[in-house]
């Protein structure tokens, strides 16, 4: 076992804090003294022993605190990461949403331009001594009780009651079943130039834009249709 005077020496000596004259007279013994060198011998062996214990003990407690670092790190970085993606994500998303909205109200007001273009049909004047229900469909109509106009038109099975109908559709903004009633009125029909630039307008509206394009190409075909320029100004318009 070392004594605590040899521990107290050996500390001095390795650490420099002895005098020259101190130090002479270790080294000496060193030399002369066998039992005093096995014990410093022994004392380096535990020291080195020691500082290695230490040091790998530090070395574990450095890599402990740099793994958990780390790991508070990587989940602030994830945290931060997931946190910037969401940002990003959600600026984009804001970004896409308000193109979107914007293009949608866009599309939505060029329709509604369009449908602005829908030429006005007062409806014929009721005749006394006429047909008994159709005097009533255009009265309806003339008043604008577009349900109950539709409701006597439809019973008539006429282009001119279809005609009609469509027109009363159009108000009630029930578009789908409007185009097709003018699409269903046959071109010898004296409604048929009507039925042609009300369903292209609807067309247009509804999206089909090449069908549009195809009804209003053969309306601008007859330049005495009264429906001629409207047709060139809606081209212009797609």
């Amino acid at each position: 076992m070392i004594t605590q005077a040899y521990i107290d020496i050996f500390e001095n000596y390795l650490s420099g804090e002895l005098s020259p004259d101190e130090k002479l007279n270790f080294e000496s013994r060193l030399e002369m003294d066998q039992e005093f060198r096995f014990s410093f011998e022994k004392y380096k062996e535990l020291e080195c022993s020691l500082k290695r214990h230490f040091e790998r003990e530090s070395l574990k407690n450095k890599l402990r605190k740099s793994d958990a670092d780390s790991k508070i790190k990587g989940r602030r970085g994830i945290s931060r990461l997931h946190i910037g993606r969401f940002a990003v994500i959600g600026s984009a998303a804001v970004i896409l949403l308000s193109i979107l909205i914007y293009y949608n109200k866009n599309d939505d007001q060029e329709q509604a331009n369009f449908l602005d273009m829908w030429p006005y049909e007062e409806g014929l004047v009721v005749k006394m001594g006429s047909s008994i229900k159709y005097n009533p469909a255009m009265n309806a109509y003339r008043l604008e009780n577009w349900e109950e106009a539709i409701l006597l038109f439809s019973e008539l099975k006429t282009d001119t009651a279809a005609y009609f109908e469509g027109n009363a559709r159009f108000y009630l903004k029930d578009y789908v079943k409007a185009k097709k009633i003018f699409l269903s009125i046959d071109n010898n029909s004296s409604y048929y130039p009507d039925a042609q630039i009300r369903f292209a307008i609807l067309s247009i509206y509804c999206g089909e834009k090449q069908v549009a394009k195809i009804t209003l190409d053969d309306i601008i075909q007859d330049s005495s249709s009264e429906y001629h320029d409207l047709a060139l100004q809606l081209l212009e318009m797609m």
